[in-house]
């Protein structure tokens, strides 16, 4: 019986944007990752799914090392996932992913937010991504020693 899946794929770290619906060609993706600050393909989540009858059972940790380990593989030095922004709804999934050590990606001008008050980062950092209130977090795979 499958327990869950999850979708890892070569992407431009662009974290405004979704990967595309429909595949890319490998040379027209190292094209766009040049236009980024990391200017490489990294690896990319775009979905994790579980049984609903086996969550909480830790198959989401076990899915999340196993890809990790592939990204790794592939020379990723970073690996990027978006999640719900939510505090209801995105609240399981943005504790799985801080708990493996995920952090949430930043980048907006925090002046920009200064009126909402201080520990806010989640909120600076939301982005509206086809539509959706998302945090794009990120997990360096590799040290700079390595």
């Amino acid at each position: 019986r499958v327990v869950g899946m999850v979708e890892l794929s070569l992407q431009p770290p662009n974290f405004n944007r979704n990967p595309p619906a429909i595949p890319l060609p490998l040379k027209m993706k190292e094209t766009l990752a040049l236009q980024t600050e990391l200017g490489t393909l990294q690896g990319w989540i775009t979905n994790l799914l579980i049984d609903p009858a086996r969550r909480g059972l830790k198959y989401s940790k076990i899915l999340m090392t196993a890809t990790e380990g592939i990204a790794k593989g592939w020379g990723c030095q970073f690996i990027f996932l978006h999640a719900d922004a939510d505090i209801r709804s995105g609240k399981i999934p943005q504790r799985l992913y801080e708990s493996l050590g995920y952090q949430v990606v930043t980048g907006h001008d925090k002046e920009e937010y200064a009126w909402a008050g201080t520990g806010l980062d989640h909120f600076s950092s939301i982005r509206m991504v086809d539509g959706a209130a998302l945090l794009c977090y990120s997990k360096r795979l590799v040290t700079e020693a390595e």
